[in-house]
């Protein structure tokens, strides 16, 4: 299985991300939904 393939799969299993930053010593993060398509 190619790394592309394996990456696809991931993304269909998992819907949701958290994405987090710090900025002026605050922290703050964002739950992500996304969708993707076979050519990701």
């Amino acid at each position: 299985m190619d790394n592309k393939q394996i990456v696809a799969n991931f993304l269909k299993k998992h819907k949701l991300a958290v994405i987090s930053t710090v900025s002026n010593n605050k922290p703050e993060s964002a739950v992500l939904e996304f969708a993707e398509t076979d050519k990701l």
